[in-house]
């Protein structure tokens, strides 16, 4: 078991990385889906975007409490 000291991440790091992920869907015409979007990330800023890290489950729960961005399932089925 390992142990280790949690970084705080707050509203400014959130609406940093919201802002992120809209410069890279912008960038795209204006929609991709949720894992090139995760890919797309990794290849602008060389490292994994941790959502975890400011609360959330995963890259698409993220997106869906964005005001600035929607998620549609229909556009992208069978992705998590």
């Amino acid at each position: 078991v390992c142990i280790q000291r949690a970084e705080f991440m707050g509203p400014i790091q959130i609406k940093a990385i919201d802002r992120e992920l809209v410069d890279l869907v912008e960038a795209n015409g204006g929609e991709m889906r949720v894992t090139r979007l995760a890919e797309r990330y990794v290849e602008r800023h060389g490292k994994p975007l941790d959502v975890r890290a400011v609360g959330y489950k995963d890259l698409r729960q993220f997106v869906m409490s964005s005001r600035r961005l929607i998620y549609d399932p229909r556009v992208s089925p069978g992705e998590p």
